[in-house]
């Protein structure tokens, strides 16, 4: 068993002040402390920077800021941030979320008993503006909608080895956004893990980045992500298939590289969803009659509902999308 890891904490930051103090001195007070917290800022315009700097002075924890002269977006923010942490373990914490004080040591702990876990997630309770929990978990929502954990992808309730992060970075243009290229990569090579424990509030309000359905404040059920569906199907909203594809076929790529340890796992994995995605783009470019049967075929047996669910964050409007769609 590997013990007495180190805990890096990386805070991707922009216009965060009215929450970002309450989630620092929840960073203060976890009872297994992180080594170092790295905060990226990506341009913010009100007090963020001000408020970080008054508090690393009273921090016992060593805090570093990267600036940033301009906008890097999300997900290049966060991997700037992930680079710059040198724990053994790297933690992804948003500005406005608040953690349990015992996170930090219980996610530790299932890495130190599993050598082969190379990414954590947890499960997170919603709460209100004012960290009020509303009762309802990130996880629930999935269970109730009917879904397999393997699309449950979260940010902010990662943690990653810091030998994964070197794996990881630097993250393609290609991927769809920092949190789905990280799960899909130790999901693919058989290395990531969940932990159903809630270890922190998700706090939701009017400037939330995620508006996902699963991030809805109350319980979820199939008819809503079947609705879902059908409103991004025709209410426009269009989702490219091939930008999906582009994300896959550069997840598998690296995932091709070797891993210590875990090349031939990896490998197989690789194989086998390389496989689902060459059937998926070849159902796409079918015309409309010709490739109804073999997708229904595909949904029932499960390969392209969790290829679309993944693809459009809970909605079913990719699948009726290649179904119903134009040619």
């Amino acid at each position: 068993m590997m013990t007495d890891l180190s805990a890096s904490v990386a805070v991707a930051l922009f216009n965060g002040s009215p929450y970002l103090l309450a989630q620092l001195n929840s960073l203060a007070a976890q009872t297994r402390p992180p080594c170092e917290i790295v905060i990226a800022d990506d341009g913010s315009s009100d007090d963020s920077l001000r408020l970080v700097q008054q508090w690393a002075n009273d921090s016992l924890i060593p805090v570093t800021v990267l600036e940033c002269a301009g906008r890097l977006g999300y997900a290049q923010n966060f991997s700037r941030a992930i680079a710059a942490c040198k724990g053994d373990v790297v933690f992804l914490c948003d500005q406005d979320d608040w953690w349990f004080p015992h996170k930090i040591d219980v996610v530790m702990q299932t890495l130190e008993a599993d050598p082969d876990a190379m990414l954590v997630l947890n499960d997170a309770e919603f709460a209100d503006s004012s960290l009020r929990p509303l009762g309802v978990t990130k996880i629930e929502q999935f269970r109730r909608a009917g879904l397999s954990l393997d699309a449950y992808v979260m940010g902010c309730c990662m943690a990653l080895r810091r030998s994964f992060c070197d794996f990881a970075l630097p993250m393609p243009d290609e991927a769809l956004a920092h949190d789905c290229w990280l799960s899909d990569l130790a999901r693919i090579t058989g290395t990531r893990r969940i932990h159903c424990e809630v270890l922190q509030y998700y706090r939701r309000h009017g400037a939330n980045a995620s508006v996902a359905l699963f991030n809805r404040v109350t319980p979820i059920s199939r008819l809503d992500v079947l609705v879902n569906g059908v409103r991004h199907l025709y209410g426009g909203e269009s989702f490219d298939l091939r930008h999906r594809a582009a994300h896959d076929q550069v997840v598998f790529a690296r995932a091709s590289m070797p891993l210590p340890d875990r090349l031939e796992q990896a490998q197989e994995r690789v194989n086998i969803q390389l496989d689902s995605l060459r059937k998926q783009l070849e159902l796409s470019e079918r015309r409309l009659m010709l490739r109804r049967l073999p997708l229904c075929r595909r949904f029932i047996t499960g390969a392209a509902m969790h290829f679309h669910l993944r693809a459009s964050g809970g909605g079913l409007g990719p699948f009726v999308k290649d179904l119903f769609g134009n040619p």
